[in-house]
Parts: structure tokens; sequence; C-alpha cells
């Protein structure tokens, strides 16, 4: 009798462990399950109204590279202040802050009737490492 109880239990382990392992490979080695995954972390790190990512190509596995991102009305800065991104690459070394590898090309900071802040840079082993340029910025736009 307890055989019989026993093999249930086995499938019903086993059925449950090759759907985790599919959700795994899901989530970290294909384009659209990493990119659920990094949609969640930018909402998750980042106050914003509205954010727009145009390409996504790549995994977590590896690296996953976002193209023409935009993110507007963030919070903490003017209303219709908007940030704009050529290409982020996002490597993740663990399921840490800590362990996030980003690098930014061609970002642009844009406030209302302001020039943009054109910045790049990287954030790697919890240091940031950004360079940021503009052509003229008034401490009272903040």
């Amino acid at each position: 009798m307890h055989k019989k109880g026993i093999r249930p239990i086995l499938i019903t382990v086993a059925i449950f462990l090759i759907l985790m392992g599919v959700l795994i490979y899901y989530f970290l080695f294909t384009t659209e399950g990493s990119s659920f995954i990094a949609n969640q972390a930018v909402c998750k790190y980042v106050a914003c109204k509205d954010i727009d990512i145009a390409k996504i190509s790549g995994n977590l596995s590896s690296s996953l590279i976002m193209h023409d991102i935009e993110l507007t009305d963030l919070a903490g800065l003017p209303q219709g202040a908007s940030v704009k991104i050529q290409q982020l690459e996002m490597r993740a070394l663990s399921f840490s802050l800590g362990g996030l590898n980003v690098k930014i090309d061609n970002g642009r900071l844009r406030f209302p009737g302001s020039s943009p802040i054109l910045f790049y840079g990287s954030y790697s082993n919890s240091s940031l490492d950004v360079n940021a340029y503009c052509q003229q910025l008034y401490v009272r736009e903040f």
C-alpha cells in the first residue's frame, strides 16, 4: 500500500521540477522572458509614469540589450522631464542589485525649456561611473 501512495507524490514532484526548469529557461535564456524580467526591474528601481522600449535583444544569461528607451515623468524631477537612452546593455551576474552590470550609451536627460544633458556610463560592482555634458544648466530649473 505504501508503494502506491508514494508513486503519485513522486510524479507530482517530477512534474513540478520540470515546470520550474522550463520557467527558469524561459526567463533567463529567451528574449521574451528576459524582457519581462528587465521591464519589472526597471519599474521597480526607476519611479516613472511611462516606460517605452523600442527593441530588446539577447537574454539575461549572457547580455540583454535594450534600444531606444524613453522614460517620462520621472519622480523627483520637474514635471515633463524625460530620459532617452539609445542603447542600454544589462548583464546579471547575480540576482541582487550589486550583481547587475549596466552600460548606457548615448543618454539624454531633458528638462522642459532647457537644453538636453547628454550622458553615458556604467554601473558595475555597486559602483556608478557616469559622464554628463550639457550646453548650459541653471540650478533654478531643479
